[in-house]
């Protein structure tokens, strides 16, 4: 892999890796998981919608990072080698922003109809 592919790759990574862990936020808030005795499920839950949120952010700028002009062929050949995995990846941070803001705003709600 040269410069240009492997930095794409791990642009991909990062954004993957930042899913994985919105994902696992989300499950320890709605198990309770480091909730301190005060509060109640319902709420530890909710408030885990805005920790998603700031992943998804950090995500966000590894899209807009990768979005900068391109005037080198060798990058603009790299993107186009991992263009599927750049795809997914971009639908993945628009899935965790639109789901994190879901939660933070209704997780209460949520949480009380799932159990």
């Amino acid at each position: 892999m040269n410069y240009y592919e492997n930095k794409v790759f791990k642009q991909i990574v990062i954004m993957w890796v930042s899913s994985i862990v919105a994902a696992l936020v989300l499950l320890a808030g709605y198990k309770g998981c480091l909730m301190p005795k005060i509060d109640e499920s319902y709420l530890w839950f909710q408030r885990s919608g805005s920790i998603v949120i700031l992943l998804a952010i950090i995500a966000e700028l590894f899209v807009i990072e990768r979005l900068k002009s391109v005037s080198d062929e060798q990058e603009i050949e790299a993107r186009k080698r991992f263009k599927k995995g750049i795809n997914i990846s971009n639908a993945l941070v628009i899935i965790i922003g639109l789901v994190g803001t879901v939660v933070w705003g209704y997780g209460d709600l949520i949480y009380k109809s799932l159990n």
